[in-house]
């Protein structure tokens, strides 16, 4: 290119910005309380982040407070594991259990996040950046994958092809299928 270019840096969320949207999302008292509560527990950085931030509304708004960065990822993926159209209620997804979906959705991600790779992908000619959808659904608490692609867990990314939403849930379920996978001493190890 002729000309440099635009390189941009996002700075953290000062603490008014945070107070400031979550005022607009769940009113002054309780932004407030959320702010106080999660800096009295080392927590200020979930709303540093506009990302955890959003996570943060959810389950404030829920009425719960976090305690710990797990115990918020924990509340908002009960949030977005569940189907909340009452239309949508005979759907497969919206008939599996918590832990079938959280675990075919830490199995995606986990290995979205081991190999490096962009996306899950329904196509038959899956691209050199994703994972095919038939491969991915073969690991241990996977099968429900082709169910849950439309949870709010997801992210269509175009054309069949999908990601994980929050980057830090991803992260969060990866763990939590490759914890639950270690289920000898040996694997432990």
């Amino acid at each position: 290119y002729e000309t440099a270019p635009l390189e941009l840096h996002l700075d953290p969320l000062t603490r008014e910005d945070a107070t400031s949207y979550l005022t607009a999302m769940v009113g002054a008292e309780a932004a407030e309380g959320a702010i106080d509560h999660l800096e009295e527990r080392g927590l200020g950085g979930l709303w540093r982040n506009p990302q955890t931030l959003n996570l943060v509304v959810d389950v404030v708004a829920k009425g719960t407070l976090p305690t710990s960065k797990g115990a918020l990822f924990a509340e908002a993926t009960k949030l977005m594991r569940t189907e909340h159209r009452e239309e949508k209620a005979d759907t497969p997804f919206a008939l599996l259990a918590e832990d079938d979906v959280l675990d075919a959705a830490g199995a995606a991600f986990a290995t979205m996040i081991l190999t490096g790779k962009e996306a899950i992908s329904r196509k038959v000619q899956v691209a050199d950046g994703d994972i095919p959808l038939a491969e991915a659904a073969r690991l241990p608490g996977a099968g429900a994958l082709p169910d849950i692609l439309g949870s709010r867990l997801f992210s269509g990314v175009f054309d069949d092809r999908f990601s994980y939403d929050h980057r830090a849930i991803g992260e969060f379920l990866g763990a939590r299928w490759l914890a639950r996978q270690a289920d000898t001493p040996r694997k432990q190890r």
